[in-house]
């Protein structure tokens, strides 16, 4: 039997009513180090209320902010919440991916395998939380594009920070790898003081090694591939002319990488999708010469008025812009 290659559009809730703000989250001007960052401000369960901001502070700046406002905010607010990969609840709706895909393919009777685009770490930790919880996933591939600090960690156990190549998967142009953190927590056998004494450095010197017992454990979970931009463009073109199917470039690093790592043998590979091909239309137009519709509902979406505020990169400010316009419920 060919080991096959199983393209599963993720459908949860989050993703369906984000389909076009999520977008906004990864727009980062790389020439003059503006973010383009909107972070939606929720009101409540009951009444929702969004206010869309933007900061001049750069994507790693933001990413730092939504971190430690995000602590604040659910301290201070008891409907806050963050819905990012930060947030631990996303983490476990993303883990049911990895359980749908698997037992539509036979499990837990039959074993299987995943390639997940990757940038922030949260997706692909999802399929590391379900294999936790007794999901048969045999290998979990990190496929990431050019910024391959991830693949160069588990070659080299140096996590280093590099310069940020703007690709036409902007998703994945990360080098701090935020749920990665995560990881480490775990396979330092939860110790804090050691992950603490990582992130210090990781601070200090944009580098730290990660020790061998820890890489160790980390290969045996996870393998790695590189995808550039060539063959992400080649791969967009390669699957429509194939199944006749638009895939967004995010989705053809996922893809690409199941290919390059594909084995014999008759486990199932599944390649996590990420995003509507609308999202990314320059770049399938770009491979495939077609222009990808978005959905009927949001077919008028980039005529429709633009707002937002923009703020400095200054927690105060932020934090006192999201309390301001929260609303708790009556």
């Amino acid at each position: 039997m060919r080991r096959s290659v199983l393209n599963i559009r993720k459908q949860s809730l989050l993703r369906r009513s984000c389909w076009a703000c999520k977008a906004t989250f990864n727009c980062t001007n790389a020439t003059t180090g503006i973010s383009g960052d909107y972070i939606p401000v929720f009101s409540s369960p009951v009444r929702y209320t969004m206010n869309a901001m933007t900061s001049t502070a750069t994507f790693f700046q933001v990413g730092d902010l939504i971190t430690v406002q995000m602590t604040i905010f659910c301290l201070t607010t008891p409907n806050g919440a963050g819905v990012n990969s930060i947030n631990w609840a996303r983490i476990m709706a993303q883990s049911v991916y990895y359980f749908y895909a698997a037992i539509a393919l036979g499990a837990p009777h039959r074993e299987v395998a995943f390639s997940v685009p990757t940038g922030n770490f949260g997706d692909i930790f999802a399929g590391y939380v379900a294999r936790r919880m007794g999901l048969p996933i045999t290998r979990l591939i990190i496929a990431t594009n050019v910024n391959d600090i991830l693949v160069r960690t588990l070659k080299t156990s140096r996590y280093e920070i590099t310069p940020v190549a703007p690709t036409s998967s902007p998703a994945m142009d990360i080098q701090v790898s935020s749920n990665f953190e995560r990881l480490l927590f775990d396979v330092y056998e939860r110790d804090a003081s050691s992950l603490c004494a990582l992130m210090d450095n990781l601070s200090q010197s944009g580098c730290f090694q990660v020790s061998e017992n820890a890489l160790g454990q980390i290969q045996r979970e996870f393998s790695t591939c590189r995808v550039d931009e060539d063959l992400t463009r080649g791969t967009i073109k390669a699957v429509y002319k194939k199944s006749g199917r638009l895939v967004d470039p995010h989705t053809a690093v996922g893809i690409a990488a199941a290919e390059q790592e594909r084995t014999a043998g008759h486990i199932p590979l599944v390649t996590l999708a990420t995003a509507h091909p609308a999202k990314f239309p320059d770049a399938v137009v770009d491979a495939t010469g077609i222009q990808p519709s978005p959905p009927a509902r949001l077919a008028d979406l980039l005529q429709r008025e633009e707002r937002y505020d923009v703020l400095p990169g200054d927690l105060d400010i932020v934090k006192a812009y999201i309390l301001q316009r929260s609303q708790v419920a009556n």
